[in-house]
């Protein structure tokens, strides 16, 4: 256990012999049942103020594999003599290493919760962060001058078939360097040529479109993508359309806002790029998946 361990480690123990009692609250248990269900690499933090907690498998990951101890677990009793809820408090000092080590060391998703109201029981999803998409969670991550932005793109991949040949969509968001790349490419059989393509732009998480257990080759590029250290986060096959992808890019690349979109979109249109169907799909759902239609710019 390293010094940064310890430190998580005590202010768990200190928040719990200060404030807390082994109750769980039964509306919240309720509320916490309902709650979407999620993926095994996402972690849900609830604010409460001045603390947070984490609950059930999520606290035991974090005691386990961040912790490396279980002595900050706490277990809420229920009323109703439901299985106890394996719970761990984290203090505000805590959450910045917490969500550093989640985010950028573990590669998972991180999922904050908030009530609605302060005297509501209603819950809802205030932040969300991942390897690709660290927008909300910036000012925490990166406050210390130590430390150092690596880039955090999120590549999109579309696969197609044309004339008998696979061909692979790539684009690539990086929200630091607020730059854009777009290519395509024909897929070996063993996909090599994607692992070198991984290396050359060093993604944290990839995007592909939902598939069945039947789509041997997206079953194929995720494990390649997995072995490569990058997380896959699979979304709509709707998003992968590239249907509204020039008056997205109008949006992004505009820079002067007076500059009328009719005739920005005439410039896109032209743009070599604009010829890579597949990775204007790609492109398509990266954007979606950022939700960066918003006041930046991008080259």
């Amino acid at each position: 256990m390293n010094i940064d361990d310890e430190e998580i480690l005590n202010e768990s123990t200190n928040i719990l012999k200060n404030d807390i009692t082994s109750t769980v609250d039964t509306d919240f248990y309720l509320a916490y049942k309902k709650l979407p269900n999620k993926t095994a690499v996402t972690i849900r933090l609830f604010e409460r103020n001045d603390y947070y907690t984490c609950h059930g498998d999520d606290a035991l990951f974090i005691a386990r594999e961040l912790l490396h101890s279980t002595n900050a677990l706490k277990y809420w009793k229920t009323s109703d003599g439901n299985k106890p809820l394996e719970t761990i408090y984290v203090s505000n000092k805590q959450f910045e290493n917490i969500l550093r080590k989640l985010l950028l060391i573990k590669q998972y998703r991180v999922e904050i919760w908030k009530k609605t109201q302060k005297l509501s029981n209603d819950w809802t999803l205030a932040y969300h962060g991942s390897p690709g998409n660290l927008t909300q969670f910036e000012d925490i991550l990166f406050s210390s001058s130590s430390t150092s932005q690596e880039s955090s793109g999120v590549l999109s991949c579309k696969l197609a078939i044309e004339n008998g040949v696979t061909m692979l969509g790539l684009a690539l968001i990086d929200v630091h360097t607020l730059t854009i790349k777009l290519c395509e490419v024909t897929v070996s059989n063993h996909y090599s040529n994607l692992e070198t393509i991984l290396v050359q732009l060093g993604p944290k998480e990839c995007l592909l479109p939902t598939f069945t257990s039947t789509e041997d080759n997206y079953l194929q590029l995720k494990t390649v993508i997995e072995k490569s250290g990058v997380l896959v986060t699979e979304r709509p096959k709707a998003d992968f359309s590239s249907k509204d992808i020039k008056q997205d890019l109008c949006r992004l690349l505009i820079k002067n806002k007076d500059e009328e979109n009719d005739k920005f979109e005439m410039k896109i249109g032209v743009m070599p790029e604009m010829q890579m169907e597949h990775a204007k799909c790609a492109l398509s759902a990266a954007i979606k998946f950022l939700q960066h239609i918003r006041d930046l710019r991008y080259t």
